[in-house]
C-alpha cells in the first residue's frame, strides 16, 4: 500500500485528470486512518466542488477551518466555491484575507480583477489585474486589463499592456484589434490601418475587424479596396460589413453610399451581361410580380408581405413568391394560402435562382432583404426581370446597378436631397415608404408609469446596435438634465448589457439610473412598453417599426432629424401623423424637448390614449392606398419601358 504522502500525491494527480471518482475513494481510505487531516479534508472539499456539488464543498471548508483558520489554499477553495454560488461579496471576502496572508496570490488577485470587472468597479479591477499579471502573464488576463484600461481613459497604458499581449501572442487578435481601435480614436489612421490588417490576417473573416477596418478607411478617405483584400472575403461577409456601416454616426452618409458601391463592383465585375427579356406591354395585361425575401415569417418584412400580397389587385397583379429562408410559421402559411404560386430558393444557388425567375416570366421583381441576412441581391445583378425595385427592408442603396428603383417617400428622401446617394432611381410616395401592420396580440393601453408613482421613465426597445455612440453622448445629456428620470433599454445579453453600462458611466450616468430588459416573446416585447413614457428614437439609425409598435402602445417618440433615408424614418413617421412637436431638427432641440417631456408629463396624458386611433386613421394603416399609389408607379414606369 502507498504511504499516506505517496496517497495524497496520487489523489491530486486523479484531480489534475479530472478522475474525481478515484480521487474520492482513495480520500476516503485515507481518512478512515486521518479523519483530522487537514490537506486531505481540503481535497475532498475540492473534489465535491469539482463534481458539481458546491453546497457540500462549503459544508466541509468551514470545518475545515474552524480546525486551521490560516491555510491560504482552504480559503481561496471556499472562495472560488462561494463565487460559484452567486455569493460574490462573501467570495471577495475570502480572496482578500488571502492576499492577507500571502499578497502575491495569483490566483485571489486574477479572480478579484475578474469579479470587480463584473461589477464594474474598474479601478479595484485594475488594482487586481495589474497585480496578477505581474506575478504570471496570462494573455486573457491582459486581455481584459487593456480593455479596462481604454474605459478609464488611461490609453497609454492600455497600449503598453495590449502590446504586452502581443509579445506573447503576436497574433493576439483581440490586442490587434484594440491596438488599431486606440490609434483610431487619436486619427492616427496608417498606424490603425496596419494593426487592423494583421488582425484580420490572423482571424479572416472577423467581422468586429472587418467593420472597424472598413470605418477607418472611410473616415481616413482611405480606399476600402486597396486596404482589405476583398478577393478574400466571401459575399456574405463584405455584405454584413457594408449593412454594419448604417450604424455608424461617425460616418457622412456619403461614405456609407461609397461602400455599397464598392461592395456591388467587387461582387458584380465577374458578371457577364444578361440578354435582358423584352417587355410586354400589351395593354391590360396583368403583371407577374415576385418578392425575393428570406424573412416570409413573424418579421415586419413578412408582415409587410402580407399587406401588400393582400391588396394589389388580382386584375392587375399575378404574385409569386420566392422564399431564400428556412423559418416557417402560422404567417409563413398565411402567405403561402394567399400566394399559390410559391417557390422555395434556399438551396439554389445564384445562376439556378435567376433561371427560375426566368422560367416564371417575372415582370417586376422586388427585394425585400436589401444588405439584411441571407440576401439574394446577386440573383438582382443577374438581372432575371426586366424590372427590378428594392424597398422597405433595408434603408439604404444596395449599390447595385442593376436595381432599377427604390421605394422611398417624400419625408425621409425630399426631392433633390438624396438622388446621390442611391445606385437606383427613387419612386417617391405622397405619404410613407411602407404602411404598418400592427400585431393582433398587443395589450391594451394602460397608464403611464409616472403616473403610478413610478420615476419619469425614457426608452428604447430598439436593436442595441442601433445605440450608437452619438447617441448615448445625447442621451446622457438628457438624463444628467432630467436628474430624476430612468431609461430603459433592449439587451441581446448581459455582456451586451454591460458594455452598454460602461458607455453610459464614461458619460458619467451612474448604472441605477439604467435598466434592461432582454430580447424575448413579442407578448414580453409589448408589455416592455407599458414600463415606458417617452420613446426616445436611436440615430443615424432610425427605429421604423418598433416607432410604430411603441406609438400603438401609447408611446409617443422623440426622433432627430437626419440627413438620409435611415435617419428620417421616424419623422416620415411622426409627419404623417401630425406629431411634429416630436421631431427635433438638432441635437440641442433633442435634448431640450427630452427634458421638457420630463418636466411635463402631464401634457401628453391625453396624447397617449389617442395614439392608437390616431394611427387607424392615419396613412401608415391605409394598405389599400398604400397598394394604388405603389401599383400606378410600377405600372407608369412599366410602360415607359416598352
Amino acid at each position: 500500500m502507498p504511504s499516506k504522502n505517496h496517497l495524497l500525491a496520487l489523489v491530486r494527480q486523479r484531480l489534475e485528470e479530472q478522475r474525481l471518482i478515484e480521487a474520492s475513494s482513495l480520500l476516503k481510505d485515507y481518512l478512515r486512518e486521518e479523519p483530522n487531516n487537514v490537506e486531505a479534508r481540503f481535497l475532498m472539499a475540492r473534489i465535491a466542488r469539482l463534481a458539481g456539488q458546491p453546497e457540500m464543498a462549503l459544508k466541509l471548508l468551514e470545518n475545515l477551518l474552524i480546525l486551521d483558520r490560516t491555510t491560504p489554499e482552504a480559503i481561496l477553495e471556499k472562495a472560488f466555491t462561494l463565487a460559484e454560488l452567486g455569493r460574490a461579496a462573501e467570495a471577495d471576502s475570502c480572496f482578500e484575507a488571502v492576499l492577507e496572508i500571502d499578497p502575491q496570490n495569483y490566483e485571489a488577485h486574477s479572480m478579484l480583477g475578474r469579479q470587480h470587472a463584473s461589477a464594474l468597479r474598474l479601478e479595484d479591477a485594475v488594482r487586481h489585474l495589474r497585480a496578477a499579471t505581474a506575478i504570471k502573464p496570462d494573455l486573457e488576463l491582459l486581455n481584459l486589463l487593456g480593455h479596462l484600461l481604454v474605459e478609464l481613459g488611461l490609453r497609454t497604458d492600455a497600449e503598453k499592456t495590449f502590446r504586452t499581449c502581443l509579445q506573447l501572442d503576436p497574433n493576439h487578435t483581440q490586442a490587434l484589434l484594440w491596438l488599431g481601435n486606440l490609434f483610431r480614436d487619436q486619427e492616427r489612421f496608417d498606424e490603425a490601418l496596419v494593426f487592423y490588417q494583421r488582425a484580420l490576417a490572423s482571424s479572416p473573416g472577423h467581422l468586429e475587424v472587418l467593420y472597424n477596418l472598413a470605418c477607418t478607411c472611410l473616415t481616413a478617405c482611405a480606399p476600402i479596396s486597396d486596404t482589405i483584400d476583398l478577393a478574400s472575403l466571401g459575399a456574405e461577409d463584405l455584405s454584413r460589413i457594408v449593412f454594419a456601416l448604417s450604424y455608424a454616426s461617425e460616418l457622412s452618409r456619403e461614405k456609407i453610399a461609397e461602400a455599397h458601391r464598392v461592395w456591388a463592383a467587387r461582387e458584380t465585375r465577374h458578371l457577364a451581361p444578361r440578354r435582358q427579356r423584352a417587355c410586354n406591354s400589351t395593354p391590360g395585361r396583368r403583371l407577374r410580380i415576385g418578392f425575393v425575401s428570406a424573412d416570409f415569417y413573424q418579421h415586419p418584412v413578412g408582415r409587410y408581405a402580407v399587406m401588400l400580397a393582400g391588396h394589389l389587385r388580382p386584375e392587375e397583379f399575378t404574385v409569386f413568391a420566392y422564399h431564400n429562408g428556412e423559418r416557417c410559421d402560422t404567417l409563413t402559411k398565411h402567405l403561402q394560402s394567399i400566394i399559390p404560386n410559391w417557390r422555395r430558393i434556399g438551396q439554389c444557388d445564384d445562376e439556378a435562382t435567376s433561371e427560375i425567375i426566368q422560367k416564371d416570366q417575372i415582370d417586376v421583381l422586388v427585394d425585400l432583404s436589401g444588405q439584411t441576412a441571407k440576401n439574394r441581391l446577386l440573383v438582382f445583378a443577374r438581372r432575371p426581370a426586366p424590372l427590378q425595385i428594392t424597398g422597405f427592408a433595408y434603408p439604404n442603396t444596395t449599390g447595385l446597378s442593376a436595381m432599377d428603383y427604390r421605394v422611398t417617400d417624400v419625408y425621409a428622401d425630399p426631392p433633390g436631397f438624396s438622388e446621390h446617394l442611391y445606385a437606383e432611381k427613387l419612386i417617391r410616395l405622397s405619404k410613407i415608404a411602407w404602411p404598418y401592420l400592427p400585431l393582433a396580440t398587443a395589450p391594451d393601453l394602460r397608464q403611464p408609469p409616472y403616473l403610478n408613482g413610478q420615476p419619469f421613465t425614457f426608452g428604447c426597445l430598439n436593436n442595441p446596435v442601433k445605440v450608437s455612440n452619438a447617441t448615448i453622448q445625447l442621451w446622457s445629456a438628457i438624463l444628467k438634465q432630467a436628474r430624476t428620470a430612468r431609461l430603459l433599454l433592449l439587451s441581446q445579453n448581459d455582456a451586451c448589457a454591460t458594455r452598454l453600462r460602461k458607455k453610459f458611466i464614461q458619460y458619467g450616468i451612474q448604472p441605477d439610473r439604467l435598466s434592461f430588459v432582454p430580447v424575448g416573446w413579442l407578448t414580453a416585447y409589448f408589455e416592455y412598453h407599458q414600463r415606458v413614457d417617452l420613446m426616445l428614437d436611436p440615430f443615424p439609425y432610425n427605429g421604423a417599426v418598433t416607432t410604430c409598435d411603441a406609438l400603438w402602445m401609447g408611446v409617443p417618440v422623440l426622433t432627430l432629424e437626419g440627413d438620409s433615408y435611415v435617419s428620417r424614418q421616424g419623422v416620415s413617421i411622426l409627419t404623417n401623423l401630425n406629431l411634429n412637436e416630436f421631431i427635433a431638427a438638432t441635437p440641442s432641440l433633442y435634448l431640450e424637448k427630452a427634458v421638457h417631456w420630463a418636466r411635463s408629463p402631464k401634457a401628453f396624458v391625453n396624447l397617449r390614449q389617442s395614439l392608437r386611433e390616431s394611427l387607424r386613421q392615419s396613412p401608415l394603416t391605409d394598405y389599400a392606398g398604400y397598394a394604388a399609389e405603389l401599383s400606378r408607379h410600377i405600372k407608369e414606369i412599366w410602360a415607359s419601358l416598352a
